[in-house]
């Protein structure tokens, strides 16, 4: 488009003076005053598309600076999202660290390991998922009453212990939940990053 625009201009400069000279001189005359004629003629013809050339050639380069900066704000407004859900996942991390760092502090609490057993033991039965009634069903329904039944005899021992480790058993409870909560909120942050990174 530049180009064009520059052979434009030539064309019309090269014309103006060509049609000068073959209808008022055949050659470069010697007066002054003709040259003042042709500088008169040449500035009155020439000036006003030379000043359209100049403000078309201004307006192109505000819309480029216009489009530019409007990509600019769109890649810097990417970058301000792209870091915000970098610190935010980081911050989930460190959560999720100190909420595993304090569970396992209130799990050593019970010197005994009744807690550990209770959490075994309710997550030991077989699955009655994809199992047909007969036997199969007979012996994971026992499993899942033993371990119930268990898992109450370790509750109750938690209990006879005092009040302080009901606390932390419930704590401990509370912990997992909210780990698995950041995690799942990670894996989203994680989809929104590769979109915004694709």
């Amino acid at each position: 488009m530049g180009s064009n625009l520059i052979i434009l201009v030539c064309l019309i400069v090269l014309g103006v003076v060509g049609f000068y000279f073959y209808n008022f001189h055949a050659s470069l005359s010697g007066e002054n005053a003709d040259w003042g004629a042709f500088g008169s003629y040449f500035g009155g013809i020439l000036s006003p598309i030379i000043s359209g050339v100049a403000v078309y050639l201004i307006a192109k380069t505000y819309a480029l600076q216009k489009r530019e900066l409007g990509e600019l704000k769109k890649a810097q407004a990417k970058q301000i999202e792209l870091s915000a859900l970098t610190a935010i996942l980081n911050s989930n991390l460190t959560n999720i660290g100190i909420l595993q760092t304090e569970k396992s502090a209130l799990q050593k609490d019970f010197g005994d390991e009744v807690l550990l057993k209770a959490e075994y033991d309710l997550a030991s039965p077989k699955s009655l998922v994809g199992l047909e009634k007969g036997k199969d069903w007979d012996d994971a329904i026992e499993q899942q009453i033993d371990a119930h039944l268990k898992h109450e005899d370790y509750m109750d021992a938690i209990k006879s212990k005092g009040s302080y480790y009901v606390r932390v058993k419930d704590r401990i409870d509370e912990i997992e939940p909210e780990i698995d909560q950041l995690r799942a909120e990670n894996e989203a942050i994680k989809t929104k990053i590769e979109i915004l990174l694709s």
